[in-house]
């Protein structure tokens, strides 16, 4: 697929998107697909993205950014000649990072792996400004700018495993090798790897929350398998069975927590995998589980929300890099994504999470770029600005004195509340 990768017809792309923005629009659907938008069939798309500007008429008011919108190059031009539809479509699905991985492979969520990627898609919610110009242009009243932000957490440790000290000991030693070692990184290579901390910050978390009535979801590690290498070294290192897990089940359905599924590493294709952790998980709490964030953000545009529909899941929130915080499709929306190897609608729904705590800390001082980063802040703001939906992400053993990193999520709770 070197050629590219061929666009659902016209009638298909405009139903999805009203479909995932429609909600935007205060119920006036037929008005803003009443609009005289014309259709532009590019060639299939293939990568890297690039972007252009489309300079916006000047009763759209604070709409657009320094009064443009920007849309892939494919579909530039002045703001009626724009195929609105279309350009949201590629961009919320973000069909040239599809094309990449057929000729590729799956990044997971690195943007590092998409060279000449066009990072301004990333620094806004581009998807969803376009759908509030749409309104605008088809006379749609706005609501108040309100947004939908979900805290929430991956449980990675419940205590200081030795895979853990090797790999974050690593990160940190080179942190300090760099001397970028950014305020509030905690403790450096040695003393983090053999130092004796307590990781089991859940409690701590749960009652800052408490305290300032911010809601959150728990995604939970899960597997029934016994240990190999492999996932010795990358998997959370406790078992839901061990004296430990059922204490961290315990602590969190006592506390009304809700729990999602955080399953291996290697269970990001295999719908039969996250299918047997989900059910596993399900036992120890005694409830449904429904949503799903997978490990260290394993995922593939063709296989990962696939096998997690089959799984039986029902909203996942991977959708993000790994390097970096931002919009990694341009929009702050929950949708149903677009299944291009069955051409129609997944099974599940999807919210991306666009910023985690390692962003501000670890991959800020590791960064190569001088590009700009994104602050919590500052999505939080974009999400607010645009009526969006998205997820944050705070590791709950990084409110350890190893991390020194606690202040960070007491600012974000505060922020939230």
């Amino acid at each position: 697929m070197r050629d590219g990768l061929p666009l659902p017809a016209p009638d298909v792309i405009r139903a999805h998107v009203e479909d995932a923005c429609g909600h935007l629009w205060n119920g006036a659907l037929d008005a803003v697909a009443a609009l005289p938008i014309p259709q532009v069939r590019p060639h299939p798309i293939s990568g890297p993205l690039r972007l252009v500007e489309v300079a916006l008429p000047d009763w759209s008011g604070p709409i657009g950014v320094d009064g443009v919108l920007l849309v892939p190059a494919e579909f530039g031009g002045s703001w009626e000649s724009v195929d609105w539809w279309t350009a949201a479509f590629v961009l919320l699905e973000c069909w040239h990072e599809r094309a990449w991985e057929h000729d590729h492979g799956p990044v997971h969520s690195y943007s590092n792996r998409l060279p000449g990627w066009d990072q301004r898609a990333w620094q806004r919610a581009w998807v969803n400004r376009i759908a509030n110009f749409l309104g605008c242009w088809a006379n749609v009243p706005r609501s108040p700018a309100t947004a939908n932000v979900l805290l929430s957490h991956d449980v990675d440790a419940v205590s200081k495993t030795v895979p853990i000290r090797l790999k974050q000991g690593a990160m940190r030693a080179a942190v300090r090798w760099r001397g970028r070692r950014p305020p509030g990184q905690g403790r450096g290579g040695l003393r983090f790897a053999f130092g004796r901390d307590d990781w089991n910050c859940v409690d701590d978390v749960l009652s800052l929350e408490r305290t300032h009535a911010v809601p959150a979801k728990f995604h939970v590690f899960a597997d029934p398998r016994r240990r190999s290498p492999t996932r010795w070294l990358m998997d959370p290192g406790y078992r839901l069975d061990s004296d430990a897990g059922r204490a961290l089940i315990d602590r969190l359905v006592g506390a009304g927590a809700t729990i999602g599924l955080h399953p291996s590493f290697d269970s990001w294709n295999d719908s039969a995998l996250l299918a047997a952790q989900r059910h596993w998980l399900e036992e120890h709490t005694g409830n449904p589980v429904h949503s799903v964030r997978q490990h260290w953000l394993r995922f593939s545009w063709a296989q990962t929300w696939a096998a997690q529909s089959a799984a039986g899941l029902r909203h996942d929130s991977t959708l993000m890099f790994n390097d970096r915080a931002g919009f990694r499709n341009s929009a702050a929306l929950t949708w149903r994504p677009w299944d291009h190897v069955r051409s129609a609608r997944h099974g599940i729904e999807a919210t991306p999470c666009c910023f985690m705590d390692s962003h501000q800390y670890d991959y800020d001082g590791l960064a190569a770029e001088s590009g700009p980063r994104l602050t919590a802040a500052a999505v939080i703001a974009e999400c607010t600005a645009v009526g969006g939906a998205m997820e944050l992400l705070w590791h709950p053993h990084s409110l350890s004195a190893d991390y020194g990193w606690r202040p960070g999520f007491v600012d974000l709770v505060e922020a939230l509340a």
